[in-house]
């Protein structure tokens, strides 16, 4: 069965914007996008098909760019967490936003890391 993954991210920090993606000349999204569909691909999973966008969201009373990745996979939810927190610690972030609808259920965790995360 099928899930639906989310994944909220920014790459703004308190001392700027982190772009890895320039390296390669891409935009954050397709970078984002090309290295977890290799990744998965590498692992016999299939995320070659998202949905990609910008989003203008608030953090700490501010406003700032983030980005959200819509997949619906059948993957396991423990290796979407593990590339949730690979975009984390690319992007230097606090955490990051994965959330999953699977047969009527909605889950969402802010992902500090492998053994912290906190349910909304």
């Amino acid at each position: 069965m099928s899930t639906k993954y989310v994944i909220t991210f920014s790459n703004q920090t308190e001392s700027g914007v982190e772009q890895p993606e320039k390296i390669h000349n891409q935009t954050v999204i397709e970078y984002v996008t090309e290295i977890l569909a290799n990744a998965a691909k590498s692992n016999g999973y299939d995320l070659d098909n998202c949905t990609a966008y910008p989003v203008c969201s608030m953090y700490k009373g501010s406003t700032e760019s983030s980005f959200r990745l819509e997949y619906i996979a059948d993957i396991p939810a423990a290796y979407m967490k593990g590339l949730a927190l690979w975009i984390k610690r690319q992007y230097k972030q606090e955490s990051v936003l994965l959330e999953a609808y699977s047969n009527g259920e909605y889950k969402a965790q802010l992902l500090f890391d492998f053994g912290k995360t906190v349910e909304l």
